[in-house]
């Protein structure tokens, strides 16, 4: 609702309808891709309360969304731009390109539709899980290169001190949502428990058990049906992540 009431109210009028309807579909897709970082944040919160497998469906219908959101908020922009210009379609993109926010805007939007194309099924089963979460690892890069856009190219949440307050106190929470499931949780668990692999146990041909040990193994509060997601720094390259099973009572990861 406050997203269509900023889009009502905007700091500048649109130029046409089509331009009009860019900044619509824009501030939505600014908005979906804040709700994108909560979900993939891995907040304990989030995660005992709703469940991993619901968050990663729910992400990855939302990434799709995006997808859209991001093939045509451009397309009507650009399409405003050059009913305006009295130029071509074609010839409005590397127009709009000499502007460096526009063109970094491009340049997330590109990316997005890649990230987007490799989620595909099809696509996704050709590539190996460690490939696949590298190339995630380029969302990163989307979300600095459209806050950017958004501090250069946004008007709709310019229009007064509380759009802007709210528009920026949501990043500010997606952001940090992000920090602290994805960096600061991971930093204090490792901290406190001191883990470290004990041994590596062969149990199939291509199935392992990892035993680990450490401080306080308790406090984990890891239950049946939970599985973790280790780095093993040494071994895999850093952002190598795999997931492993819950633990049993005296170990913290079993079975790859």
């Amino acid at each position: 609702m406050i997203v269509e009431l900023m889009f009502a109210t905007p700091a500048t009028p649109a130029h046409n309808t089509l331009t009009s309807i860019g900044r619509f579909l824009g501030l939505h897709l600014a908005f979906v891709m804040a709700l994108q970082l909560l979900l993939v944040a891995r907040l304990p919160f989030l995660d005992r309360r709703i469940g991993m497998d619901k968050l990663t469906s729910w992400h990855r219908w939302t990434g799709f969304t995006l997808f859209w959101l991001v093939l045509l908020h451009p397309t009507f922009v650009m399409l405003g731009y050059s009913k305006l210009d009295k130029i071509s379609f074609f010839a409005e993109i590397p127009n709009l390109a000499k502007q460096m926010p526009v063109l970094l805007g491009m340049i997330a939007a590109v990316l997005v539709m890649v990230v987007a194309g490799l989620s595909v099924r099809l696509a996704r089963r050709r590539l190996s899980y460690e490939t696949w979460h590298a190339v995630h690892l380029l969302v990163y890069v989307i979300v600095t290169l459209g806050i950017v856009h958004q501090v250069y190219e946004g008007s709709a949440f310019k229009s007064n001190a509380f759009t802007q307050a709210y528009w920026w106190g949501l990043w500010a929470f997606a952001i940090g949502a992000l920090l602290v499931g994805r960096l600061f949780v991971p930093l204090v668990r490792n901290a406190r428990h001191q883990l470290k692999v004990a041994a590596v146990v062969p149990e199939a041909d291509d199935v392992v058990s990892v035993y680990l040990t450490g401080h306080e193994l308790g406090r984990l509060d890891a239950r049946a049906g939970q599985f973790f997601l280790w780095r093993f720094l040494g071994h895999n390259k850093w952002w190598q992540v795999n997931p492993f099973s819950s633990p049993r009572r005296r170990t913290v990861a079993r079975c790859a």
